[in-house]
């Protein structure tokens, strides 16, 4: 079929070659994207914890963009609501109120309380 030999072994080092990108887009970005929203999540909480908010805000989002978690997602709402940034906050409020854990009915109950209107469900 072939007439040679380097024609055969080119074919498979381009086979082999195509395998290794698709497992690196699919495996390792990944799994890099994880860890770096875990850093992303530690740095947050060291500023959240020592008080400056300004700097755990943007580390949360940073960490939001690369994963999403619903408990990054409320602690961001909290920080925004902390620092009278209230319109930030609201999105973030709205996607969490959707869901049916404790953050939902704590979201929907927030919202409730920053616009005076009674919660639904």
């Amino acid at each position: 079929m072939f007439k040679s030999k380097r024609v055969v072994s080119g074919l498979i080092a381009l086979m082999l070659l195509c395998i290794g990108v698709f497992w690196y887009a699919n495996y390792k970005v990944p799994s890099q994207r994880i860890a770096e929203a875990r850093i992303a999540e530690t740095l947050a909480g060291k500023y959240a914890d020592s008080g400056k908010l300004e700097l755990a805000i943007p580390q949360y989002e940073k960490a939001l963009a690369l994963r999403e978690d619903r408990d990054n997602r409320f602690i961001l709402a909290i920080l925004y609501l902390k620092t009278n940034q209230k319109e930030a906050a609201l999105p973030h409020l709205e996607k969490l109120a959707k869901g049916t854990d404790d953050n939902a009915k704590m979201a929907r109950d927030t919202i409730a309380r920053l616009y005076k209107t009674k919660p639904n469900g």
